[in-house]
C-alpha cells in the first residue's frame, strides 16, 4: 500500500520530473520556492519542515476553501497523494535535526 501511497512524487508540481531513481530538479523550482515564502527572503530551520508540506499541499488554488476558488482557472487532476506531502515533511524533520538551527 505505501508504494502506491507515494507514487506521483516525482510529479510534485515545480519541483522537478522523471523517475524517483533519475529525479531532475526543474528550472522552476527556486523561483516557486521563493514566490512561496515571498516576502520572506529566509526561514527558521525549525520552519522548514512545515513549509515543504505546505508548499506540496497547496500549489496553485488548493490551499483556498473551494467557495474561494472561482477564480481560479486551473483544472487538473492530483499528481500525487497527501501521503507524499508527509514524506517530504518527513524527510525536511530528519534533515534539520541534523543540522544546526540555522535559517535557510
Amino acid at each position: 500500500q505505501y508504494m502506491l501511497d507515494i507514487r506521483g512524487a516525482s510529479r510534485v508540481q515545480n519541483t522537478g520530473n522523471g523517475p524517483l531513481l533519475d529525479f531532475q530538479i526543474s528550472d522552476k523550482c527556486q523561483d516557486a520556492v521563493a514566490s512561496a515564502f515571498h516576502p520572506m527572503e529566509k526561514l527558521e530551520s525549525s520552519a522548514v519542515p512545515d513549509f515543504w508540506y505546505s508548499m506540496c499541499m497547496n500549489q496553485n488554488c488548493a490551499h483556498f476553501l473551494p467557495s474561494r476558488t472561482k477564480w481560479c482557472n486551473i483544472q487538473r487532476a492530483p499528481t500525487h497523494s497527501y501521503v507524499v506531502c508527509e514524506e517530504v515533511r518527513r524527510f525536511a524533520i530528519d534533515e534539520v535535526q541534523v543540522h544546526e538551527e540555522k535559517t535557510m
